[in-house]
């Protein structure tokens, strides 16, 4: 976090939207599975040579640390896992034996902080995708600048009825924050503040 100046929130939102990925090692006999496409397009997970009696049970010994796959948000601040993978971004369509495992027993973020690491790859390419300095809490969304533009005037439209000063960008980041909480929505302070930082040249973009 000091390394690149951001909050421990803005590391735990990386991870829960797969932008940054923890590795695991895992010892001893994992089971792969596939995922099958549902009616709806949607994938789920089907265990392999599960529940075939003509074909034994296949497990595989991963010789190398595994990153953990599919987070699935559970609180404001927390994920589960059931997925891990050799490759960082193995597709659901393609689904060789070697791609997925299940873990033995399902991960929350106090399991990720005390049994997983970033390895320096993971670190190196988020640092090369987003800038060294800021690397997680400058991570943007693919948005045109005329897009963008347009939704921060409506965050300064919002702000103005809530009596919010988006220029006192602290403590205005610290009462949306908060309030996300309460929702349960999980926005990090440094990700808001560098969002409202960015609200004075887009409204010289609309002034009339």
């Amino acid at each position: 976090m000091l390394r690149w100046e951001c909050e421990k929130k803005d590391v735990i939102h990386a991870i829960m939207i797969a932008e940054l990925k923890p590795s695991i090692r895992l010892f001893g006999d994992l089971y792969p599975w596939i995922w099958e496409l549902e009616s709806d397009g949607e994938y789920f997970a089907s265990e392999y040579f599960s529940g075939d009696s003509d074909r034994p049970q296949l497990s595989i010994t991963p010789k190398s640390w595994l990153y953990l796959q599919d987070p699935v948000q559970i609180a404001a601040f927390d994920c589960e896992f059931n997925f891990v993978s050799e490759d960082r971004n193995p597709l659901k369509a393609e689904v060789p034996v070697s791609k997925w495992f299940k873990l033995p027993k399902k991960m929350v973020m106090e399991d990720v902080k005390e049994h997983c690491i970033f390895l320096l790859k993971e670190v190196e390419d988020c640092e090369s995708k987003h800038g060294k300095a800021q690397a997680i809490s400058k991570i943007d969304t693919l948005l045109g600048t005329r897009e963008r533009n347009t939704l921060l005037n409506i965050i300064a439209i919002l702000c103005k009825e809530a009596k919010l000063d988006p220029t006192t960008t602290s403590k205005t980041a610290e009462h949306i924050v908060a309030t996300g909480d309460k929702m349960g929505v999980n926005i990090g302070q440094t990700t808001v503040r560098d969002v409202l930082k960015k609200i004075p040249d887009a409204l010289r973009t609309r002034m009339k």
